[in-house]
């Protein structure tokens, strides 16, 4: 089959969850089908694509993001007073919707397979298959982040990012042909509201030839470690939680316990909690050395 694969951005290297999904699923398709591959990214991300999957994939774009790091807070300013969320008013992007409309023109696409709802956004015209993956159900996220978040002003964003992020999302998913997720729970939640759309689960895996048990004890029995993109709100909310109610009753039993939080972007509230029994390290190079060491 010939696929057209729409990405939020490049998945290379796989260092975080979101990356590492679309890396391997990428592998699988290429090495069955002929794939082309749109993504968000720079001159910089499309060469270390290519020098990552080279000539299995038939095509590669790469367009520049339509929003910087830089602009984050402006952009999210602006979506408190537009109908549309943070999320959409990120993606929005002219240069990657006529790259997607000079690709289908062109191409007799089986099968158009989007990652993320916010590339299903883009129209898709012609008689290809659409297909959309997704890593989490993100309106419901808005909406456990709303009930959790700390400050008022954040608890507010979240609430308002939730009602527009639903409308967005069902409104793209019912647009869809068939829907992959990562559980039947997020499968469940959608078919609340759209209860005929084929959907079926694709569950997240582990590279076993990367990531394998250690030859040797833990060094450090007593500690554990926590590896996950902590500029994730889920993420180092959960840490967060964790310190409050549960690592409190560890070191009561076990005085000598540490734990490792390894991950990137650690937001500054994580890292003053940081001591002798709390180690943040921000990014790492390699995560299984801390995996190793630790014995939980």
């Amino acid at each position: 089959m010939k696929i057209l694969v729409l990405l939020p951005y490049s998945p290379v290297p796989p260092n975080f969850g979101g990356a590492m999904r679309i890396y391997y699923l990428l592998k699988s398709l290429a090495g069955a089908h002929e794939v082309t591959v749109a993504a968000f990214g720079t001159s910089v991300d499309r060469e270390r694509f290519l020098e990552e999957f080279g000539e299995q994939i038939s095509q590669v774009h790469f367009i520049p993001f339509p929003w910087t790091r830089k602009r984050k807070r402006w952009v999210q300013l602006y979506s408190l007073f537009s109908r549309h969320s943070y999320g959409s008013l990120s993606y929005s992007s002219r240069r990657m919707q006529k790259k997607v409309d000079e690709l289908i023109s062109s191409n007799s696409f089986d099968v158009v397979h989007l990652e993320f709802p916010g590339m299903g956004k883009f129209n898709v015209n012609g008689d290809s298959i659409r297909l959309l993956d997704m890593h989490n159900v993100e309106y419901d996220n808005y909406r456990r982040m709303a009930l959790n978040a700390r400050h008022p002003l954040r608890r507010c964003f979240y609430q308002m990012e939730y009602k527009k992020v639903k409308r967005e999302e069902l409104h793209v998913l019912s647009g869809q042909d068939l829907l992959t997720a990562t559980s039947k729970d997020d499968i469940s939640i959608i078919r609340k509201y759209i209860p005929d759309l084929p959907a079926h689960i694709v569950p997240n895996g582990v590279d076993t030839g990367y990531f394998h048990p250690s030859d040797h004890p833990p060094s450090e029995p007593a500690s554990l470690v926590f590896t996950g993109m902590m500029g994730y709100t889920p993420n180092h909310d959960g840490m967060h939680w964790f310190l409050d109610e549960i690592f409190p009753l560890i070191l009561r039993q076990v005085p000598e316990a540490k734990i490792y939080i390894v991950g990137n972007r650690p937001p500054a509230d994580l890292q003053r909690r940081a001591g002798d029994r709390v180690v943040v390290t921000g990014f790492v190079d390699d995560v299984r050395p801390w995996v190793w060491k630790s014995g939980v």
